[in-house]
């Protein structure tokens, strides 16, 4: 939604200082107020500010930093050594080294070869793509009405 209005707004150029911020907000808000980070069901008003958005707010800033930076060497050198680090024990490590190794990992397979719309299998897995994309953009809203109209169950 937050998207959508920096879009309507006319502000989209701006997209990439406003993804540094929120993940500046993140961080600031993991450091100076921890419990506010560790539920997976957090309230509307501190969801921008969970951990939980790291993946997401870093992924905005691929376009840009793809311009500048070849992903693949950084995917194995840093997004490797971050998924090794993350244990399920502690979930606001787990959040931002696997939100940033993911990054790494998308901004390294954005970089390869990408298929041509050139017949029927990759028309197929082009349509499949933009799918999976749009399900991307939508899945934490989903899963979040999900999480409030099943909370008590």
């Amino acid at each position: 939604m937050v998207l959508f209005l920096i879009s309507v707004a006319g502000l989209a150029k701006w997209i990439d200082w406003f993804a540094a911020g929120w993940l500046v907000a993140i961080l600031l808000t993991a450091m100076f107020a921890p419990d506010m980070q560790v539920s997976i069901n957090p309230p509307l008003a501190t969801l921008l500010l969970s951990s939980m958005n790291v993946a997401f707010a870093a992924g905005l800033l691929l376009p840009r930093l793809m311009r500048v930076i070849t992903f693949w060497p950084l995917a194995l050198m840093i997004g490797v050594p971050l998924i090794a680090i993350g244990t399920p024990d502690d979930r606001a490590t787990l959040k931002w080294t696997g939100g940033l190794s993911c990054v790494l990992f998308v901004g390294a397979a954005a970089q390869l070869p990408q298929i041509k719309n050139e017949n029927w299998f990759s028309r197929l897995a082009v349509r499949f793509g933009e799918w999976s994309y749009v399900t991307y953009l939508v899945h934490c809203t989903v899963f979040w009405l999900l999480f409030q109209a099943f909370a008590g169950y």
